[in-house]
């Protein structure tokens, strides 16, 4: 078995739990929900607490529809490039389950990198290449994955899953952060998920393989990862983090 502090149980129990401490213990005011729209995460009393000025960005204008009020509602897709009075505008951004379904995972990081203040966070909570479950559902076309979990997990909706760098603590995912200029702050991988949950085979060979890769931290075989970045208050490569 691998610790607690590893497992996706943990990533989705404490991720509301550490969002809020990042924007307290930061002092952040000025704050977007990435792909929020029918949902955000926080109520109206809990943004009232928190005492920030909330924005939910979504890509459709439907899912903005079912946002409560007390929110500002911005409708964009969050990798089309950012106009000049976009910039600049939030000290904190973040999203949960949307990285892997935008098509480019590079502009989407430099997209939210140029609409953070200099010294702004962002917090990204996501499921990573590649774990086994994920590769399948990148490569099985959609109308099956959503039978499957519709079957499985009564899902009533599935969007399309890109995964376009959406991957751990890899090599590759810090040498691509850094070039649009980012600090990271921290980069923690999980390991496990209830995909297979109900079949009993499946979960046991799972269940090795995430013991496995959670005793070597393994970067290429975690599940979900949290990643903390940060716009340096002096941009480094300001040339590679415009729009």
């Amino acid at each position: 078995m691998h610790p607690r502090s590893l497992d996706f149980a943990e990533a989705f129990e404490s991720y509301k739990a550490v969002c809020a401490a990042l924007i307290r213990d930061n002092g952040r005011r000025s704050l977007c929900e990435i792909g929020g729209g029918r949902g955000p995460l926080f109520s109206a009393e809990e943004i009232a607490e928190l005492n920030v000025d909330y924005t939910v960005l979504d890509v459709s204008e439907t899912e903005l529809a079912h946002a409560p009020p007390g929110v500002r509602r911005l409708c964009r897709d969050i990798c089309a490039p950012v106009e000049a009075e976009e910039r600049g505008l939030y000290d904190f951004m973040f999203s949960k389950f949307l990285a892997e379904h935008v098509p480019d995972g590079k502009a989407f990081h430099r997209n939210v990198f140029a609409m953070l203040k200099p010294g702004g966070m962002a917090f990204h909570f996501y499921p990573t290449l590649y774990y086994p479950a994920f590769v399948a559902n990148r490569l099985l076309p959609n109308r099956l994955t959503f039978r499957l979990m519709a079957r499985l997990f009564a899902y009533e909706r599935k969007f399309p899953a890109l995964y376009s760098q959406t991957y751990g603590p890899t090599r590759h995912m810090k040498a691509m952060l850094g070039q649009v200029g980012y600090e990271i702050v921290e980069f923690r991988p999980f390991y496990g998920s209830a995909y297979f949950s109900r079949l009993p085979v499946l979960r046991g060979v799972e269940g090795r393989l995430s013991d496995w890769a959670a005793g070597r931290t393994s970067p290429y075989l975690s599940s979900y990862a949290f990643l903390v970045v940060r716009r340096p208050a002096t941009d480094r490569v300001p040339a590679l983090a415009a729009g």
